[in-house]
């Protein structure tokens, strides 16, 4: 299965004043790392593969599998599962990110979280979906310029920490 990944190198994620962590993954217009993978990858193999979205590049999105939230690209460090009412989509046409409601301060993932959180320990989230259409221009420098014009689906969404 070939993966499209996105990556936000300065992700919004933050602990409100109700304890709930609250992250805008994506919005339109944002420039984004790219890299086509069939596993998970780690921050260091992207290379300056850069992608424009468009002002709305979730209008046509998929939400018959919602994704799992993971920490360190690691499956087993499950913060949790789009699904699951301690997390809520935050999406519209524009905006995609996700909420985790009451966080469990019990879950050794969850206290690995929210610790990196409160020390500016967050580095980048990571998206991993199948279905990202891509158009491709020269610029006069001899580079590509990426046009991502929709987000189909998102599989799995990893937070990284420094």
């Amino acid at each position: 299965m070939k993966y499209t990944t996105l990556l936000q190198d300065k992700p919004a994620i933050k602990i409100n004043k109700d304890g709930n962590i609250v992250a805008k993954v994506f919005k339109g217009g944002d420039k984004v790392k790219f890299k086509k993978t069939d596993t998970l990858i780690e921050i260091s193999e992207y290379d300056n593969n850069y992608a424009s979205f468009p002002m709305n590049p979730f209008s046509k999105m998929d939400y018959s599998k919602l994704p799992s939230i993971i920490l360190d690209n690691d499956t087993s460090k499950v913060v949790g599962k789009a699904n699951n009412k301690r997390v809520t989509i935050v999406e519209g046409d524009n905006i995609y990110g996700f909420g985790l409601i009451t966080p469990d301060e019990n879950n050794e993932t969850m206290k690995s979280l929210i610790s990196a959180i409160r020390s500016n320990r967050i580095e980048s989230i990571q998206v991993y979906s199948l279905r990202v259409p891509m158009s491709s221009n020269s610029s006069s420098h001899g580079k590509d310029t990426n046009f991502i014009t929709n987000i189909g689906m998102i599989n799995l969404i990893s937070i990284n920490t420094k």
